[in-house]
Parts: C-alpha cells; sequence; structure tokens
C-alpha cells in the first residue's frame, strides 16, 4: 500500500493506494485542515492510527520549495522533513516533493476522458509543457521535452514585489 498526501496551506489530504496491474486504486483518504496541526507529523501519525495500516512507501507533494528533503512550507509554520518522518513512522521508503511537481508527474497518466480543451491548437501535442496553480498561493512547474521523454521541475516564478525586494532570483530545481 502507498501513502499520499497534497499538503497544502489550508487543508493536508492523505490517502492511501493499492497499486494494480500498473494502476493505482484508491483505498480511503482523509482532509484535515492544516492550520489546526502544529506539524505535519501530528497529521500523519493521526491518519496512520486511524487506518490501522502501515504503508510500504509514502510520498507527500508539499506547497513549497523542497530542497534535499527537507522543506519550509509556505503557508503554514512548518518544517517537514523526510528522513524524519521515515523515522518516526517506520516508513521504508518516504519523499517529499513539490506539490506542483506531484501534479507534474501526473499528467502523463491521464487519459482523453481527464481532459478539457480550451484552445483547439494545430500541430503536434509533443513538447514542453507548464503547470500553474492558483490556490492558497502561486504553484508552478514546467515539464521539459528533450525529444524522448519529459523531465518534471518544480519552477518559482519571481513576482513584481520579489523583483525589488532582496529575493529577486527565480529558481528551478530539478529532480
Amino acid at each position: 500500500m502507498i501513502l499520499a498526501g497534497d499538503i497544502g496551506g489550508t487543508n493536508a489530504r492523505l490517502a492511501y493506494f493499492q497499486s494494480q496491474n500498473g494502476h493505482l486504486n484508491l483505498v480511503s483518504e482523509q482532509v484535515f485542515p492544516s492550520r489546526e496541526h502544529d506539524e505535519f507529523g501530528e497529521i500523519v501519525g493521526k491518519f496512520l492510527h486511524d487506518s490501522g495500516a502501515r504503508p510500504e512507501a509514502a510520498c507527500f507533494g508539499i506547497a513549497g520549495p523542497v530542497r534535499n528533503g527537507r522543506v519550509e512550507t509556505s503557508n503554514l509554520p512548518w518544517i517537514i522533513e523526510q528522513a524524519r518522518l521515515a523515522d518516526q513512522f517506520h516508513l521504508p521508503s518516504t519523499l517529499l516533493i513539490n506539490d506542483l511537481e506531484a501534479i507534474a508527474w501526473g499528467i502523463g497518466a491521464l487519459g482523453d476522458a481527464d481532459l478539457v480543451t480550451l484552445n483547439r491548437g494545430s500541430g503536434s501535442a509533443r513538447g514542453n509543457q507548464a503547470v500553474v496553480a492558483p490556490g492558497t498561493g502561486l504553484g508552478e512547474a514546467g515539464l521539459f521535452w528533450d525529444g524522448n521523454r519529459h523531465h518534471v521541475f518544480h519552477a518559482k516564478v519571481a513576482t513584481p514585489t520579489s523583483l525589488h525586494g532582496t529575493n529577486s532570483r527565480s529558481s528551478c530545481s530539478n529532480i
């Protein structure tokens, strides 16, 4: 079983998935208001306790830049560390990635029924792709096409405020 999470400034959504024939099937899910918890570990602990199950792997998509398995959340006073979660909850394989990066990884699993065309284009649908999501914050990720496959990356676009402040650099971090 796989424990997956979408961790944002408003809600933390945790779910169990079972892998079957190359597809992931939802087993159970729960939504937690993020601001009602002092740290992310509280939420994971409650979910694991309530479910009574132990996952074989865990992956959490988190709002904010993840560097070396660690994130200081953008919209919460939390610091989340991949190694600490793995140790605290005895999770054999644990990964933290940016939430928009998680969405970008999932694009390839979408079928035609999952998509809506906003503006018909012409030509090949192959090439670079972008994921932009306004929510509690503004998230961005991209998929760079190298001619054979897409490479997913999290991006931080400079805002007008950051261009005039002390943090005036845009950053991209490949995974």
